[in-house]
This record gives C-alpha cells, structure tokens and sequence, in this order.
C-alpha cells in the first residue's frame, strides 16, 4: 500500500532557499488492516532516537491514517539534518511563531491533509529537542470528538482540527519509520522501537489485533531506488517491533503479530457459558433465546447483554455480532417471569399474563352482575385471594392463579293488581325470600271491600317466606269480602248471643267480612263460655246475617216423692263448660236452668242424706224420685189400713161361717 509522502520537510525545507528538492521517500512499517478501519484515532509509543547527519532528507517516525472523507491525518516526531528557524503553527492562513531547531534534536508534530488539499505544510512542530532525550519513550496519538480530531503529546493535548470526518472508513491505522525528502537510498537510519500501537473503538482505545508488514514509498515518491529499510518485531513480543537500517523486509502484508482475546459468556440460564479464544478484530456472533421455560408458570425473558471489555456489546439485541479487541466479557441478564393466571366462570377478566418478578400485576372483571338468562343471573363475590373489589392488584413473587367466585341468584316478582307488594328482586340461591302485600285491604263501603285472598303458589297468609332455589313469579289476588253477622238460636228458635265463631282456622267474633262465594267450614262456636261444635258451611255473595243453630237448651230436673209430690233436694251440679252450681229445688221441686249448651247437666241431687247421681242432656225434663217422709208415712198407714180392712173381712167370713154352719 502507498501513503501520502511525508511533506512536513518539504515544508520546511522550501523555507531554506540553499537545499535541492529531492524525490525519495521511504517509508517502513506496520498497518493495522482492516481489524483496525473504522477507528476514531491512533496511538503508539514511540522510543526518541536521534540520527546522524544524512546528505539528504529527514528521518521521522510516525502514526497516521487517510479518513473516511480522504483526509490524512499524523503524528511522531522528526529529526532534522539542518538547523534553521522553522515555524511552529502553519494553517490555511500561512505560518507563525518560527523558532530555531537544531539539527540532531527531535522535535514532535502532527500534521494533516484535508480532504482534496494538495497544499503545502498544514500542522505544527514542537520546540527543538521536544521529543526528548535518546531511549525515551513517548506516546503520540490523534482521535475524534465528532469532526474534530484532537492531537495528544504525552497526554497533552497540543493541537485541533476539524477534518470533516469522524472515523477512518474502511483505511488501515500505520505506524511508519519515514525517510523523506531524500536523494538516495543509502542515508543509515539507527532502528527506533514502536510499541502499543492501539486504535479508538469509540472512547475506549485498544491494541490493534494485527501488525502486518510494509516496506514502500511515500505518495509522488520516485520509486527507482529500491527501499533500503526494513521492519521486525522484538523477541518474539506483540505490538513490540522496530524500523530502520539493517532489518529484514518481510514480504508486504506478512504478519509480525497476532493478538488473541478471549470472549467469555456467562449465563444463569440456557447452558450459554463458555470461554473461547478468538483472534483479536475478528467478527464474533453471540446470541441467546428471547424466552426460556423452567416449567409452564416460570420463565426467563432475555434481558440484554452486560459486556465488559474493547469491543464488548452492552445491549438489548439477543443475537448480535461484536468484534474484541481485548478479553471481552458477555453476561447474558435475564428477567425472571411468572404467569399469573386470572379467570371466571362468568363475565369478562382482564390481568392474565406474564409477568417480571416483583412487579406488580393489575387485574380485573368487567362486570360484576353475568345474567343466564332474564330471571337467574350470578353476581361476583370476591376474588379467590379475599379481594371483595372488582379489580385490583397483586404482588407477583411466584406464579399466582387468581379466581373470581360467584353466586348464583334467582329473580322472584311478587306482583297485585290491588295493595303494594314488597320483597320481589334478586335472591341468593339458597336464601329466604320474604314477601309481602302492605296493604291487604281496600274497602269498597261500610259492608264490602276487596280483600287479599291468595298468593298464586297457593299460599292465603299476605306475609310470606319461602326458600329461593329457582326463579319465582307470584302474583296476589283479591277478592270481595262481605260484612256478614253471625247470630246463634237455641233448639226452640230463640236467639242466643254468641261469645266467638271458629270459622275454618280463625276464631271470630260475631261479625267479620268473609270473601264471597267461598266456602266456609263453621267449625264451632263460643257460647255460654262452651265450645259447641257446629261442623257445617256457609258461603255468601252479599252481606247479611248467617243464623247458626245451636244444640242449647232448657234443662228442668223435677225432684218428687213416689207419689209425684214435690220434695226439696240440694243438688250439686256441674255444666259442660265446667261451671259448677249447688242449691236447692225448692218446695216446687223444680232444678230449671234456660240457655244450657246441649242441655248437658251432670252431678248429684241430695234428700234426707240420700244422694242420686243425675245426667241430662238435649233438653227433656229429667224427675229425679225420692221417698219422702210422707211417703213413709202414708206407707204406713196404707199397710194398718190394709190390715185393718184384712182382719175385719177374715171377722165377717168366721162370723158368716159360723151363722151357716149353726
């Protein structure tokens, strides 16, 4: 490969009207080939040497480049053959500030070519000796900071430019031993030792990975003279070589070194470690799964490269390519996921997915009421982690499958054409439902209204419960209800006044609306503190009196002698209600009581300490007999009469015999 000639002496010597322009330039050296192209820079230490007078030319030592826009770009330092004020600056403008350089002494400098300059000197130099004593070594670089391309002695930055360019395009990075501006190719040149030659990968600098060898011209070098100089490198060493007289000339393009680095990956998961030697500046593929499962709740996301080292990648990109220029460390990061599973027999749920470790999962439902259908429909709980709200959110450390829980409802309509209903809606399968009509009654007169009759299930009582398992639809009815009187008559037709009515199940009182055209089983009635039963029906379709008769009698207990005569006995006698009376019959002889249910009347009637036992019922008279003291006494008498009538017929029969018989 040809370079641009080094024209910093031609500078200068134009500027020493006494020299003789001449047309060799030599250079020797490395380049970097194409692992070095796209750097931002180059640098190189580079040991100070100082080189005896030649009749002709310069000896310099130096690193550069052409740029990706054509520009060139250097820096070293030279040894001048004459002594001579030289300027220190030269830009488009011209030169200033001429100082005087020894011959002998190394001075460094930088110098650069814009992009289609065929100008004269365009850099600087420094002062006379300012590369130092002879063995030293000093470190000579250039790089980018966008356009601007900085020049660096020693660490000190000692100039700037803006060369249009940002990187060296697809140019090699040299390093170059140069003698210039020379007439002849026997000019001896003291080897001088390069070392560290490194390019610019963005801010870091690294080691160039290849030294290859060049032994050539300079641009508009006469090439009729064989080059003389030569190139090796230093026992055995990387990045270590000289340049100057007496060295051997490798054949162009041969290798001097090979750097090597190795790329170690590491990664918790997949079985991606390795640790592999790759030539340095060689392309290198590197890549990793997007997803990796450790079981169907538990995966890792690739989460990017974590590179350390020139020429690492730090990145999102799973697969990619990367060229090292030093031992490089690849750590695949990786973010752990859980699936969190949310779900439910009815509606619409949100929040199923994966999710990073630690992060938070968001989940909800879209609506809290499913229906089935327009009388049975489920009604969301809770979650199945407690959570009575329709959203929510959940702390994701482990997989999690997250439930909604429902509850069955059926719709019970209680409807009336008369009176408000209360207690119809919706009922948890399984509960009470309570209903009722608030107003049961709407009168419609003094003797008639509109009552409630009857729940369509069948149920007659206006409150109601009952247990929800199916829909319900239940309506009340109404019927007109008649003012109806009850009134009771005795066995003899005579009116009796009632004390209350069993009228099917209810007791009444005298009085009571009844529905019309129903039949009513009269069970029994109150009467004289007796329930008497009465066992028959009654219906009605107006109101009116309903005149009940009743098994109540007139009870007369005659107390008499055995001659029918009258007597008067205490008695001691119980009624069917359980009322007890005592006394006595009188001198008529007569127990009467009026009004006495079934006529029932049982106990013991007393006379002259004799007790008769007495039971009478439906109402005929009952004659308990006695005898009587004057039953006694007429007995008696009627026996002595008897005999006396006996004795006097057996006198007159003896006496009537006796007459017959004389």
């Amino acid at each position: 490969m040809v370079h641009r000639a080094f024209l910093l002496s031609v500078a200068l010597l134009l500027l020493l009207p006494n020299m003789l322009h001449a047309g060799y330039w030599f250079q020797y050296g490395i380049r970097g080939g194409y692992q070095s192209n796209f750097n931002n820079g180059v640098s190189a230490s580079i040991e100070t040497m100082a080189q005896p007078q030649v009749d002709s030319g310069s000896a310099a030592f130096w690193v550069g480049e052409s740029l990706s826009n054509g520009a060139f770009i250097q820096m070293g330092y030279l040894t001048e053959n004459q002594s001579a004020l030289y300027p220190l600056y030269c830009d488009r403008s011209g030169c200033k500030d001429y100082e005087l350089i020894k011959k002998g002494a190394p001075e460094w400098f930088y110098e650069y070519f814009p992009a289609g300059y065929n100008g004269g000197f365009l850099g600087a130099v420094g002062t006379s000796g300012s590369a130092g004593a002879n063995g030293t070594f000093n470190t000579y670089e250039f790089h980018a900071n966008g356009t601007v391309w900085s020049f660096v002695f020693n660490g000190n930055v000692v100039g700037s430019v803006d060369l249009g360019a940002q990187n060296s395009g697809q140019n090699d990075s040299i390093a170059f031993g140069e003698v210039a501006n020379t007439s002849n190719n026997r000019e001896f040149v003291n080897p001088v030792i390069f070392s560290n030659v490194s390019i610019y990968k963005s801010s870091s600098k690294v080691l160039i990975p290849y030294g290859y060898s060049y032994i050539g011209y300079g641009v508009g070098s006469d090439t009729t003279a064989a080059n003389p100089y030569g190139v090796q490198t230093l026992d055995n060493r990387i990045n270590y070589f000289e340049v100057g007289s007496g060295l051997p000339q490798p054949l162009n393009g041969a290798i001097l070194w090979q750097t090597g680095y190795m790329l170690k990956i590491i990664s918790q998961y997949g079985n991606l470690n390795s640790s592999i030697l790759y030539e340095s500046g060689a392309p290198i593929g590197i890549s990793a799964p997007e997803l990796l499962y450790i079981d169907n709740y538990t995966r890792v996301q690739f989460d990017g490269w974590s590179g350390r080292g020139v020429g690492a990648y730090s990145g999102n990109a799973n697969q990619t390519q990367i060229t090292i220029y030093s031992n490089v460390t690849e750590k695949a990061n990786w973010q752990k996921q859980y699936f969190v599973n949310v779900s439910s027999a009815h509606s619409t749920v949100s929040g199923t997915g994966w999710y990073a470790a630690a992060s938070v999962a968001n989940y909800s439902l879209f609506s809290n009421i499913s229906y089935y259908n327009s009388s049975s429909r489920y009604v969301f709980i809770r979650w199945s982690n407690g959570n009575p709200e329709m959203g929510g959110t959940l702390a994701v450390n482990s997989p999690a499958n997250v439930i909604a829980l429902w509850r069955q409802q059926y719709l019970v309509s209680a409807t009336s054409d008369y009176g408000n209903v209360s207690g119809s809606g919706w009922y948890n399968n399984g509960s009470v439902a309570s209903l009722s009509v608030k107003n049961p009654i709407v009168n419609l007169s003094l003797t008639e209204k509109l009552a409630f009759y009857s729940w369509s299930n069948g149920e007659t009582n206006s409150s109601i419960k009952f247990a929800v398992n199916e829909p319900e639809n239940v309506r009340a009815s109404f019927k007109k209800q008649y003012l109806t009187t009850f009134k009771g008559r005795d066995a003899y037709g005579n009116p009796v006044a009632l004390q209350g009515i069993v009228l099917g199940n209810s007791t009444i009182s005298s009085s009571a609306f009844i529905f019309g055209n129903v039949s009513y089983d009269i069970k029994s009635v109150y009467y004289n503190n007796a329930k008497i039963a009465v066992n028959r029906q009654t219906s009605v379709n107006s109101s009116g009196t309903d005149y009940i008769s009743l098994p109540v009698y007139n009870v007369r207990i005659l107390t008499k002698d055995i001659f029918g005569g009258p007597i008067k006995a205490n008695f001691d006698l119980r009624f069917s209600n359980g009322t007890e009376v005592n006394g006595s019959s009188g001198s008529g002889g007569v127990i009467a009581f009026s009004g006495v249910p079934y006529g029932s009347v049982s106990g013991t009637i007393e006379y002259l300490g004799i007790k008769q036992s007495v039971y009478t019922s439906g109402g005929a008279a009952k004659v308990v007999p006695f005898v009587s003291l004057l039953d006694i006494v007429l007995m008696i008498a009627a026996v002595a009469a008897a005999f006396l009538i006996y004795n006097h017929s057996r006198k007159r029969l003896s006496a009537r015999a006796a007459a017959e018989g004389g």
